[in-house]
């Protein structure tokens, strides 16, 4: 990567960051994703940006995977409590 693509990303991703809404992880957020973990049946990764999503009362979840990785409880479940848009 040269170093003007890198500014590039960098103001990008400044840009981007304007649209999201970030928050701690805190320990409230890994105890529910604990709990979806085991009730979901999700890996670690995916509990925790799910639990971060309900806390936040998110209307909708992008994520970069293809929703393939979802078990059948999840989507009839906490997902679809969301719109969730795959950006691949």
């Amino acid at each position: 990567m040269t170093s003007s693509s890198l500014a590039e990303a960098r103001h990008d991703l400044a840009r981007l960051r304007q649209h999201v809404n970030e928050i701690d992880a805190d320990s409230l957020v890994l105890a529910q994703a604990e709990e979806l973990a085991e009730q979901e049946a999700l890996r670690g990764y995916d509990a925790v940006h799910l639990a971060s999503a309900l806390w936040a009362s998110a209307e909708v979840l992008v994520t970069a995977d293809d929703g393939s990785s979802r078990p059948p409880s999840a989507k009839a479940s906490r997902w679809s409590t969301l719109a969730t848009r795959t950006d691949r």
